[in-house]
């Protein structure tokens, strides 16, 4: 079975779909032969396949650095194509660029992360050239992969998707003994924020949640990702909070650290496709306060504190339960261990492997 992915999700620096992508075809049986046409990528989990590429200003980070990248890739994608024959084709961003160039006889796979276009579409511009891409992709599938079964029912209810076409594959993670992973230490205990922050995120509403709590300047908020933006810094400053909320560029490794260290993780998007730093605060005995919308409930199960995100009160009610109530942390650290193990990457290749046979 020969089965063909794209460069496009290698593209960015980081990411839950290029760390997807890498986890499962690691781990992809001997029976699949597969090709990744690339040259040039600083992907961080890129490197964990064992293929051969060149970094691209890896050091450097400048505007439209990674569409660069893409194109750049394109002609070595483009003459895999046209001389070799495949019988899948597994797409790994929302790009129809490789459609057209593949026989009729290759089955296309796509898999569909979030519905966030429209499930949420108020946080989107109503002509957007990736929710088109999306729709194309959708179109053209022959199969297609969701990561939850909330993403299953919304691709029924907005696509009217037949369910035979449709696998729910959750992503996984490895719970390995990672002991050298100290708790990461502050001078004051800490709330974690991982990821972006786009709106759909609720970066905002957490920051007025945690003004309230914040009162007496016992604690911190402290955010992975990117640094803050100028508004985002404005706003900090408008709740006198710029000295209780600070960013940190975090390796893997350091993320961990944060997770063992923090009262609590909060992860208060309106809406995500899976979630994969739940799984990462279960594994480093995190406790999880999250917004009880889309896939949360599923993935997390009991081991996490709800709140509804729109409401600011409840967010704070949340926060301040977590910092005083060690039973209730307890609890939740307990559960979260235990619903852990129900992930796996393993489980999730084998997953895949029978998707690819099935479809064949």
């Amino acid at each position: 079975m020969n089965v063909l992915y794209d460069s496009f999700c290698f593209s960015e620096f980081y990411g839950g779909v290029s760390r997807y992508f890498s986890e499962v075809i690691k781990r992809l049986p001997s029976e699949i032969t597969y090709k990744l046409p690339i040259k040039y990528t600083n992907n961080e989990y890129f490197s964990t396949l064992g293929l051969d590429y060149k970094t691209f200003f890896k050091d450097k980070r400048f505007r439209g650095q990674c569409t660069l990248i893409k194109m750049l890739n394109l002609p070595i994608l483009r003459k895999e194509i046209l001389r070799s024959k495949f019988d899948i084709y597994h797409q790994t961003h929302y790009d129809s660029y490789v459609f057209p160039l593949l026989p009729s006889s290759t089955r296309k796979i796509i898999t569909i992360h979030d519905l966030n276009f429209f499930a949420i579409p108020e946080f989107y511009e109503k002509d957007n050239k990736l929710k088109n891409q999306q729709v194309e992709s959708i179109k053209q599938a022959d199969h297609i992969i969701t990561v939850s079964n909330n993403t299953k029912k919304d691709l029924i209810n907005f696509f009217n998707i037949s369910e035979s076409r449709i696998s729910v594959i959750y992503h996984g993670i490895d719970i390995v003994n990672d002991a050298e992973n100290i708790p990461y230490i502050t001078d004051k205990p800490y709330f974690l924020f991982v990821g972006a922050r786009y709106a759909y995120k609720n970066f905002k509403n957490t920051l007025k949640a945690f003004k309230v709590l914040n009162k007496k300047n016992e604690f911190y908020l402290i955010c992975t990702g990117t640094p803050f933006s100028a508004q985002e810094i404005e706003f900090i400053k408008e709740l006198q909070l710029l000295d209780s909320v600070k960013q940190i560029s975090a390796s893997e490794k350091k993320l961990n650290s944060l997770y063992k260290g923090a009262c609590a993780f909060i992860y208060p998007s309106f809406y995500e496709g899976f979630g994969i730093p739940l799984l990462e605060a279960m594994k480093n005995n995190c406790p999880i306060i999250c917004s009880d919308r889309s896939c949360f409930p599923e993935v997390a199960d009991n081991a996490a504190l709800y709140f509804n995100p729109t409401e600011i009160d409840d967010i704070y009610d949340k926060m301040n339960l977590i910092i005083n109530n060690n039973e209730l942390r307890a609890q939740l650290i307990k559960n979260g261990l235990d619903r852990v193990n129900s992930f796996s990457w393993d489980k999730s290749a084998k997953a895949h492997t029978d998707v690819y046979r099935s479809v064949l």
